[in-house]
């Protein structure tokens, strides 16, 4: 459980402007992507706002310079195939947690998110088996949507995902539970 007494700061994928006209920010949270105005629970995540570190300042409303550029896609065309709108890369290191074989277990990074046309937001991660170059990019035809796949169970921030994959045991035990149920 979290601490009720701390501010912890998590990386916000992006800003999207919702089909009443509300601009909020994203964020992979647990089993999928949540806005962040809906982080409401003290125990599991409840947000405070938005900071920038670059400026150490803390805000609550989208800076003009995200808002300026959800303006732009307003207009942006969909695809007359119905296929995604917009892909575009992580950027902030989110990570999916999947049961692999034996039940284990692993976390693979998400190379980026594709914007489906009813709104879906889907984490792209790869399957190794059918790379045929590295890196991996946006578009690659080895990517999948993890949310899709039945051995999906989380998404991870970056440091999260850091500390399961140095291997401690009380980390490691804590996401083994949290998998299995």
């Amino acid at each position: 459980m979290l601490s009720r007494d701390k501010l912890y700061a998590v990386k916000i994928l992006g800003w999207a402007r919702l089909a009443n006209g509300k601009d909020v920010a994203l964020l992979p949270w647990l089993n999928g992507v949540a806005r962040c105005i809906d982080l409401l629970d003290p125990a599991s995540g409840q947000s405070q706002g938005y900071y920038d570190p670059a400026k150490e300042r803390r805000f609550s409303e989208v800076p003009p310079h995200h808002l300026a550029a959800l303006d732009a896609m307003v207009n942006y065309p969909l695809p007359a195939d119905g296929g995604f709108i917009q892909e575009f890369p992580d950027f902030i290191g989110s990570h999916a947690a999947l049961l692999g074989e034996n039940k284990e277990f692993e976390l693979q990074p998400v190379i980026s998110w594709r914007l489906q046309q009813n709104g879906d937001l889907e984490g792209m991660v790869a399957n190794i088996k059918l790379a045929t170059h590295f890196p991996i990019l946006i578009g690659d035809a080895c990517l999948f949507a993890v949310q899709n796949a039945p051995t999906f169970r989380y998404f991870f921030q970056y440091h999260i995902a850091n500390q399961i994959k140095a291997g401690g045991p009380v980390a490691t035990r804590a996401l083994s539970q949290l998998l299995q149920s």
